[in-house]
This record gives structure tokens, sequence and C-alpha cells, in this order.
């Protein structure tokens, strides 16, 4: 993390050289302004390019640390995958067998009865309908954009940062 702090001091070193190029008073030039002003504007670009540079390595750190957690959660897929197959085999070997309850070295095989319900595309009962509201931001902006007064809303500018 670069020194964000000697940043502005640095920053703020060479606007007070820069201040004290020229009188305050009487508007007077005392010093050279020019390469004060240069220098301030030098400190500046080194800084932001400081501070960008971090931002840009941390985005690089980002991503391969989502690239690595696409890739454990690719392959955790393929063990559940592998896994459900194997459940699968062992519950095809276990009917095979006449005890609910068999034992197989360390393991102790059985099943336990469950209920699921099952819909298909016909199924509408409205005691049973779950519904959530929600507000359509795009045509509350067209709105309030077109001059609506609505109450509980207004729109906000912001200012984000683009760094390319």
């Amino acid at each position: 993390m670069p020194n964000t702090y000697a940043i502005y001091n640095d920053i703020e070193a060479a606007e007070q050289l820069l201040a004290q190029t020229y009188d305050a008073e009487t508007g007077e030039i005392t010093g050279d302004y020019e390469a004060a002003e240069k220098l301030r504007a030098e400190v500046q670009a080194l800084g932001l390019e400081t501070l960008c540079k971090a931002r840009a390595n941390r985005l690089a750190v980002i991503n391969s640390i989502k690239a690595e957690e696409e890739r454990l959660r690719a392959r955790r897929q393929r063990l559940e995958s592998t896994v459900e197959k194997i459940e699968n085999d062992i519950n095809a070997v276990y009917q095979r067998g006449d005890a609910p309850v068999q034992y197989a070295g360390n393991f102790t095989i059985s099943t336990r009865k469950s209920t699921q319900v099952i819909t298909d595309g016909t199924f509408y009962d409205e005691r049973f309908i779950r519904t959530t509201t929600s507000v359509d931001k795009a045509e509350l902006k067209k709105a309030l954009t077109a001059g609506e007064q609505i109450m509980g809303a207004r729109l906000q500018t912001n200012y984000n940062l683009q760094i390319k």
C-alpha cells in the first residue's frame, strides 16, 4: 500500500512552495512561479500514478482470487456430483439387501422416510403463493426526470471515480 500520508505531505509542500512564489497582498510574483507550478503538477501526477498503480495491483490480485474461487467452485461441484453418484450406488447396493439396517465395516447404512411436495406447471393456488414487491427504479427515474414530484423519491447526482 502506498504511503498516502507521504503523498499528501509532498503535495502540501509543493503547494506551499508555490504559495511562496507570489505576494498575496500585492499579487506580485516574487519567485519562479512557473517552476513551482510545474513541480506541484509533477508531484500531484506522481502521487496519482502511485495510487493508480496500487489500485491496479490490488485489482489484479482480486481477479486472480476470483479465478481461483471459480476453479475451486468448479472442483467442488465435480466432487459433489461424484459423491451424489456414489450415494446412488450405495443406495442401489443397499436396496438389494433385506435388512433395514446394514453394516459395512465402520459404517451403518439405513434409510429414513421423508415427504416432498412436487408441483407442475398447472399448479396455482393463491393460498400457497408468495409474492414480493420491488420498486421499478428505471420507471421511477423517468418520472422524476420528467419533473414529476413523488413523495419519498428524489434524483441524486453522483460523481463516480473513473480510472482507465
